[in-house]
């Protein structure tokens, strides 16, 4: 699939479907947000994602609701714990500064036409996962299958914001 960082993406995972659950973030805060799942809702901001390609298979990702600057990011109690097996994920406000590490994704087929994203800032080792309880996490348990991990794309509209052109 190509993504087209022009086009807001709904994402939803197989273990969420039958749900009807959608990934969702927001910002909570000047330096933070939350990211979490909740109800498929193609008009909501928080649920319209962009895809900013920043090199082969690689992306950064915001919605409109959490701004240009609020990427998706692997947070975690503090920076050395990254590499750990779980780790919280969050949207993170940056603001005059360059994109770190932990804000890059490795978008990846599962060759069933889902998509997994590895996390940059710990080698590819650590996927994000949709667990049972409703929450995303890193997980180092990778082998297929993972529905969790298993991510569909449903194009919702255009981005039509010269903010979200670039990144920082």
């Amino acid at each position: 699939m190509d993504f087209d960082s022009n086009t807001w993406y709904r994402l939803t995972t197989a273990a969420a479907m039958g749900r009807q659950l959608s990934l969702t973030g927001l910002r909570i805060g000047p330096d933070d947000g939350l990211v979490a799942c909740s109800g498929s809702d193609n008009d909501a901001p928080s649920q319209q994602w962009q895809l900013f390609p920043v090199g082969l298979s690689t992306y950064v990702l915001r919605t409109k609701a959490s701004g240009p600057h609020g990427y998706l990011t692997i947070a975690s109690q503090n920076e050395s714990d990254i590499p750990i097996s779980t780790t919280n994920v969050t949207i993170s406000q940056i603001s005059n500064s360059s994109i770190k590490g932990n804000m890059y994704w490795t978008l990846l087929p599962w060759g069933d036409g889902t998509f997994y994203f590895a996390g940059q800032a710990n080698s590819s080792r650590l996927h994000l996962d949709f667990n049972e309880n409703g929450r995303l996490s890193m997980t180092s348990n990778i082998t297929q299958p993972q529905p969790g991990q298993a991510f569909s794309f449903v194009k919702v509209g255009k981005v039509e914001h010269t903010a979200f052109s670039t990144v920082d």
